[in-house]
């Protein structure tokens, strides 16, 4: 089913600061370097992280740079996040879903800012003037 097709969805959101209280990690974090070079030259030596990190990647790619994402780096140890601690999760209903998206375009969070390319510039400006 697609966005609009008026299914239910759902918004989940982590709290990066209380997931890693202490700093973010980015890809120069001596843990998270380490635990990378081990992952990708198969060393066993290599003590990983002893919980999950959060990581802020560099703005190398537009879309990364736009969407002010963090990824989560997963240890053997610590698979999964607890999701009473550090990730919510919200269900919207699927009849809303236009007039949330209308407000989230008032607030400056469309296809244009998400994605930043002219394809998605097309689509919001067809939706923001009703052309098929």
């Amino acid at each position: 089913m697609t966005a609009e097709s008026g299914s239910d969805g759902e918004l989940f959101v982590i709290d990066a600061y209380a997931l890693s209280p202490f700093e973010i990690a980015t890809w120069r974090h001596p843990e998270f370097r380490e635990a990378i070079e081990a992952i990708v030259e198969w060393k066993t030596t290599v003590a990983l992280p002893r919980s999950i990190l959060a990581v802020r990647p560099d703005h190398l790619d537009r879309r990364i740079a736009l969407q002010q994402s963090y990824f989560t780096f997963h240890v053997p140890n610590n698979k999964v996040l607890s999701p009473a601690a550090v990730l919510k999760n919200f269900t919207m209903c699927g009849l809303k879903k236009g007039a949330i998206r209308k407000e989230l375009s008032l607030l400056g969070i469309n296809h244009v800012s998400v994605y930043g390319d002219f394809e998605h510039l097309t689509r919001h400006l067809k939706e923001a003037h009703n052309v098929r």
